[in-house]
């Protein structure tokens, strides 16, 4: 299910939960960076792993629910609930997660979604829902797949340009009306802190649209928590931590094959400060939503509990 990792002095730490994106990739590297500043970390592989669904379909959002309730029994995890933070499709996860969840204190969103996006199935099809709760499938906007984006593809292949899909994503999130507030996240269900993160040259999908409205959802609802918003400038998709090293600059453009690739936005350099920066902001973060449960640990093990 991923890797766990824990500080050396075997102590209970706060616990955090790191959710890759639709790339699958392993997020080891993280969880022991996050690990040595004083957390128990779980890297958790949600699909294309043993035991899990191979493709990103149909995710049992009740086994994730588990796995929360998993580590907050683990003698090596401090208090009552944990942080969480993904990336992508592992942030739409996340802030689905935390709306239904009260035992996650603190989310980290980076390039989120405020929709439950399709499933992305074998040969990349689009048609199923990426997740299921108490066996149902909840409501998701269809991808813009299909002639318009047969076209984008050729028209890149031919061009020998790489590909961008934020238009297509941002035309599903503005037509598609009705699909759209079905599969709203309910950000405002929240019981612990949100940190939204993007770039503003999301090459991908339409991260600060999505935020956006995550926070105008927010504050319609007067929601009471704590939200923090942080925009990047010239940053694309891949704006930092956990998918690069906090000095080490996040990838600009993917290439399949040799005639077609993707552009995720940004630069190498903006990318690389988005990475620096970021960091700063996950340990921000962090200390702030884990200092209450540390003070609390230590006034119990002095004996001044009343």
């Amino acid at each position: 299910m991923g890797t766990f990792a824990h500080s050396n002095d075997n102590l209970p730490h706060p616990g955090v939960l790191l959710l890759h994106g639709s790339d699958s990739v392993d997020l080891a590297g993280a969880a022991k960076l996050l690990a040595s500043e004083g957390y128990s970390v779980l890297a958790l592989g949600w699909f294309g792993i043993e035991d899990c669904p191979l493709h990103m379909v149909n995710i049992d959002l009740n086994d994730i629910d588990r796995v929360v309730k998993h580590m907050l029994n683990d003698d090596f995890v401090l208090g009552d609930h944990i942080a969480v933070i993904g990336l992508s499709r592992g942030a739409e996860l996340g802030l689905e997660l935390a709306a239904n969840n009260a035992n996650i204190g603190l989310t980290i969103a980076l390039s989120p979604s405020s929709i439950r996006q399709a499933g992305m199935g074998v040969n990349f099809s689009f048609k199923d829902p990426a997740w299921v709760r108490n066996g149902e499938p909840l409501e998701w906007v269809p991808s813009g797949n299909g002639f318009g984006m047969m076209i984008s593809w050729l028209s890149a292949v031919i061009r020998r340009k790489p590909m961008r899909q934020k238009r297509s994503f941002l035309k599903d999130l503005n037509k598609k009306v009705e699909a759209v507030e079905k599969s709203t996240i309910r950000v405002e269900n929240c019981k612990g802190s949100i940190t939204l993160i993007f770039g503003d040259d999301d090459g991908l999908w339409s991260s600060k649209e999505y935020s956006d409205r995550i926070v105008s959802r927010l504050k319609y609802a007067d929601w009471p928590g704590t939200l923090r918003v942080e925009c990047l400038p010239g940053a694309g998709h891949f704006v930092g931590f956990p998918y690069a090293l906090p000095t080490l600059p996040p990838m600009c453009i993917l290439k399949p094959t040799s005639f077609f690739s993707i552009d995720f936005g940004g630069s190498a350099s903006a990318n690389a400060e988005s990475a620096k920066k970021i960091w700063q902001i996950v340990q921000e973060e962090l200390s702030r939503w884990s200092m209450p449960l540390i003070t609390e640990s230590d006034r119990r093990s002095s004996g001044k509990d009343c």
